[in-house]
């Protein structure tokens, strides 16, 4: 088909999806590091706020990463990306 290329992401968007992805992932993670720590009594009260943690970290480092591609490319272009057409 051609080359096509982004010139900008949408920053809440994109960092909303990556901060639901990061959640996710970081919930894969809680039960074995509660097994693992088990003995800790303080560490389950911190389990319960990793997930969120780690997705509103998310969200704020891809924000950062959005803007910052944004500004370079509007000055230097945006990253090319060379598609086709498939059959189904």
């Amino acid at each position: 088909m051609g080359k096509v290329q982004i010139q900008s992401f949408g920053v809440h968007k994109t960092s909303l999806v990556i901060a639901c992805v990061y959640f996710v992932i970081s919930l894969l993670f809680v039960p074995f590091i509660f097994m693992a720590a088990s003995e800790n009594h303080a560490l389950p009260v911190f389990l319960y706020f990793l997930p969120v943690f780690y997705g509103l970290l998310g969200y704020l480092i891809t924000a950062l990463g959005c803007w910052i591609y944004n500004l370079i490319a509007k000055k230097i272009g945006g990253i090319e990306v060379i598609t086709s057409e498939v059959e189904k």
